[in-house]
């Protein structure tokens, strides 16, 4: 079975753009953070940063990397599955847009939340989650989230409606009248 090539060229796509951004950000993250707070020895800094960011910026390729895994999977899945490719589009679209939210939330967590749910030693702050940058974070992950739910979703409707038009026959069953 062929996949159609407009799934396969939006997967591609934005699979470059998500790599490629999340590269990007990440990798200008400590060089704007230096220039934002001019931290004099890297100790400051180190010490400046939220552990997120410490994690992301020193393992900027995780992001890409996640990102080409998960269309890598997709693309080979066009072929050999009966789901649809445009099904199976939206999933992986889905995704990018998570992972791209979980780099933006790593990569932005000093300038948007100014220490106040990083360095605080009680930890997660969610009042300082919910109304940073007016609210993006929460609202997008919301948004994201639905749209993985219904991705997931079209995926079960479209295996159940293959189980229920492709019953297993016996041909050695004789009806009875």
């Amino acid at each position: 079975m062929k996949a159609p090539k407009s799934p396969i060229l939006t997967v591609v796509a934005s699979t470059v753009v998500w790599s490629y951004v999340t590269g990007i950000v990440g990798s200008v993250t400590t060089p704007i953070v230096i220039q934002m707070y001019h931290p004099k020895t890297m100790d400051e800094l180190e010490k400046l940063l939220p552990p997120l960011t410490k994690l992301a910026t020193a393992n900027v390729e995780m992001f890409p990397l996640f990102i080409c895994l998960t269309s890598l999977v997709s693309l080979l899945l066009f072929s050999r599955t009966r789901y649809s490719p445009e099904a199976l589009c939206r999933l992986t679209l889905s995704v990018h847009l998570l992972v791209g939210w979980c780099a933006s939330l790593c990569f932005c967590q000093l300038a948007c939340f100014e220490s106040r749910c990083t360095h605080d030693p009680r930890g997660f702050d969610l009042d300082a989650f919910v109304s940073a940058a007016r609210g993006a974070f929460p609202i997008t992950l919301f948004a994201i989230l639905a749209a993985l739910v219904a991705s997931i979703r079209s995926l079960q409707s479209e295996r159940a409606s293959h189980k229920r038009q492709s019953p297993v026959t016996n041909t050695n069953d004789v009806a009875v009248q």
